[in-house]
Order: structure tokens, then sequence, then C-alpha cells
């Protein structure tokens, strides 16, 4: 009995030196020219990483993107319609051994989106490529999301036909969801065209608002 628990012991230890020693040997950057090609496929846009991609798998299994650019259409005023400071995702390992997804942390820092309509009433999240048909967003049952952050995020709206022009700053977002059939809390502040707000938002059972495809109310 001594051995073998030993035996796992030395196992385990390896598997866990194995797990923080990955990211080393797998350069994650060789893969930002298949990332980019396959949004600009389904998109018609381009997508650009100028910052690094690191990838963790010693738990929580974590993911950080930085300076990302999402191109905009031709004719709108600003050449990218949304880019990102950073995103960090951290998952934790053994839930999904067990086919649960629990989302430690995702965070999205400097969030910037610029939503425009054109003089001839085209909005710039009409893209060139229409995706493809798809039925109700379904959740896997596992879901979990802990720590689900916007961090001073901008959402600008110019309209070329109308003149308006209104923008969300210092957008702070907070999502708390223990599990698909709970509810989902969002609670947050920003400033709409320099006017603080603060509020919270909350749907009592989101797995079954996606399957019927019902919004938020």
């Amino acid at each position: 009995m001594r051995k073998i628990l030993i035996g796992l012991a030395t196992l385990v230890a390896l598997v866990i030196v194995v797990l923080a020693a990955a990211p080393f040997f797998i350069s994650v950057e060789r893969f930002k020219p298949e990332i980019q090609a396959a949004v600009e496929k389904a998109t018609g846009r381009t997508l650009a990483i100028d910052g690094p991609i690191s990838l963790s798998m010693f738990p929580p299994a974590s993911l950080s993107i930085s300076q990302v650019r999402f191109s905009n259409m031709r004719g709108a005023p600003q050449p990218d319609m949304a880019s990102l400071k950073e995103m960090r995702l951290a998952l934790k390992v053994l839930p999904l051994l067990s086919g649960n997804l629990v989302v430690e942390e995702f965070v999205l820092e400097e969030l910037t989106i610029a939503l425009f309509v054109d003089r001839n009433g085209r909005a710039n999240w009409q893209l060139d490529t229409a995706p493809a048909a798809s039925g109700p967003m379904l959740l896997p049952a596992g879901l979990s999301l802990g720590d689900v952050r916007i961090v001073r995020g901008t959402i600008g709206y110019e309209n070329a036909q109308t003149g308006a022009k209104h923008a969300f700053t210092d957008v702070d977002l907070t999502v708390g969801l223990q599990s698909v059939t709970s509810p989902l809390n969002v609670e947050g502040s920003a400033r709409w065209d320099g006017q603080p707000l603060r509020g919270t938002l909350a749907a009592d059972n989101l797995s079954d608002m996606l399957a019927k495809g019902t919004a938020l109310t």
C-alpha cells in the first residue's frame, strides 16, 4: 500500500510539473495567423492581435490575450469597430473532467466598441458575410461564472443619417451566475453622455430564457 501511495504521489507530482511546464514548450503565438484568418473568413473583417497570447495549463487553466483590434467597415470614422486592451480567462480544471465549465475569471479590460450607421443606413455591425443559421442558444448544464467583469469599457454610437451621437463611458460591469438554472445577476455603473448611471439587471432562469429565444427584461 505504501508503494502504491508513493507511486500515485509521484504520478500526481509529475502531472503537475508537466502542466506547469507546458506553456514553455507550446508556443501559442504561432496560432495568431490561424485565429486571424478564421475571423476574417467568418466576418469579412480583419482581426489584429498586437500583444502577446499567453497560455497556462497549471490550475486554473488560463489564457490571456492583449491589444486586440477588430476592423470597422469602409467609410466609418474610426478604423476599428472594437478594440480590447486585455482579455483574461481562467477555468477550473477538475470540473472539466466531469463535463462542467466553471469560469473562475473572465475579464475584459478597456473594451471599446464604436457603433456607426452611415448616410445610406448601413450599420457597421452588419457584417459582410452572413452567419450560418442556428437554433436557440443552449448553455452547458455545468456552467458557472465566477469573476466575470468588463472594466473601463466604452460603447459609442454615431448615426450619419440623423447626426445622433451617444456614448457609454467608464463602463464597469460584474456578471454573476452560479448555474444555468440559477438567476443571472448583472451589476454595474457607467456614464451615459457624461451622466453617471448605476443599476442591476436580473433574469430568473438564463438557460430557459436562451432556449426560448427570449430577451432580458
